[in-house]
């Protein structure tokens, strides 16, 4: 009978199991379960930084109407303009829904600053509302001394995203780690977006749902255990339609992969060909030309290849340094150093043709 050999690099958990190297296999699993710990443990730092971020521009309002009803929830500045900050927040918080159709639905609307003291300050309607993203819009006068930082927003939420809130019960509440929800579904018919989470109660409407890269959407259902939220694009989009301000900007992190560097407002230099964003690499064609005539083919040669590397430099450093991402100056030069040269073509007069590779680095 032909026996069976156990060849190296092939072993599996009865093997250690059998030959008494189950503590082998247990200090595998540990090192293993370590390294998510350590994964989750980063995740969960990068939202509760963000956090920090995103709560000077979180608001809490009360709004009171003609009936006596009143309701609480939140929102948050999305831009200033003169002297006026502008808020998004639920509709259904700032306007009376059990009114009779044709009845007078006047409201007094009142904002609480984050860390501006606790007296309130009269916000006003804009008039322009959304009933399908249940989105408003608030204007109010800009305290005196008061500054408002920009905020930033993730145009690119992912299904299982980790994602957290700012608000619940009049107060500034962030869940803790464990209290943390995640994205389940994305409606890009309604612009809505559904979330696992179970630290969400009434009164939470209005407020920011963010990932670790800015705001994801804006919770308009604030049950337990599911929340619908409408999303950042579709607020934005909302926003800039009737000419508001939005001041949100890409948290630079993500900035460099949805960074788009072709505009038909910006005219290239003759000796650049094209320039495109392919996944997280920039591809440049451009001309380099020998401007001494003389000397061998192989010289002049060396010369154009040496001036189109450095025109191609040049125009990746300008797109970079002049974007709004405010990208820092180490990125840009790692990005320099990382071009690699991907197609060469002779042309006449001493020019060569050269396409080179830009990688951002991961």
């Amino acid at each position: 009978m032909e026996s069976k050999r156990c060849i190296p690099g092939n072993k599996d958990l009865g093997y250690y199991v059998r030959h008494g190297n189950f503590l082998i296999l247990i200090s595998i699993f540990l090192l293993l379960f370590n390294n998510l710990i350590i994964l989750s443990v980063s995740h969960a730092k990068n939202i509760q930084n963000m956090s920090k971020i995103l709560i000077k521009s979180v608001v809490a309002i009360n709004a009171c109407f003609d009936d006596s009803s009143c309701n609480n929830g939140f929102g948050f500045i999305i831009g200033e303009k003169g002297n006026s900050l502008y808020i998004v927040t639920a509709n259904h918080v700032v306007r009376n829904t059990n009114i009779v159709p044709g009845q007078q639905n006047s409201c007094n609307i009142k904002i609480l600053l984050f860390n501006y003291g606790e007296q309130y300050i009269k916000a006003i309607l804009t008039g322009t509302y959304n009933r399908q993203l249940d989105l408003a819009l608030l204007n109010m006068k800009k305290p005196d001394g008061y500054k408002w930082t920009d905020s930033y927003y993730d145009p690119s939420p992912r299904i299982n995203q980790k994602v957290s809130f700012i608000g619940r019960e009049g107060k500034w509440y962030t869940p803790s780690i464990r209290g943390e929800g995640s994205i389940h579904e994305i409606n890009p018919i309604t612009n809505h977006i559904k979330i696992d989470i179970n630290t969400i109660k009434p009164g939470t409407s209005g407020a920011p749902l963010f990932s670790k890269n800015g705001i994801v959407g804006m919770i308009i259902e604030d049950a337990m255990n599911e929340a619908i939220v409408s999303s950042i694009n579709s607020i934005k989009y909302f926003v800039q339609q009737y000419g508001f301000p939005w001041e949100l900007n890409i948290f630079k992190e993500e900035s460099a992969k949805n960074y788009t560097t072709t505009s038909s407002k910006q005219k290239l230099p003759n000796y650049i060909k094209a320039i495109k964003l392919i996944k997280n690499k920039f591809i440049i064609s451009v001309i380099g030309e020998s401007h001494q005539l003389v000397g061998s083919h192989l010289s002049r040669l060396s010369l154009a290849k040496m001036n189109a590397k450095k025109r191609a430099d040049n125009a990746i450093k300008e797109k970079l340094l002049k974007s709004p991402y405010f990208f820092s100056e180490n990125l840009v030069e790692s990005v320099i150093k990382s071009a690699e040269i991907k197609q060469a073509e002779i042309l006449n007069d001493g020019k060569i043709s050269l396409t080179f590779s830009y990688k951002f680095p991961q």
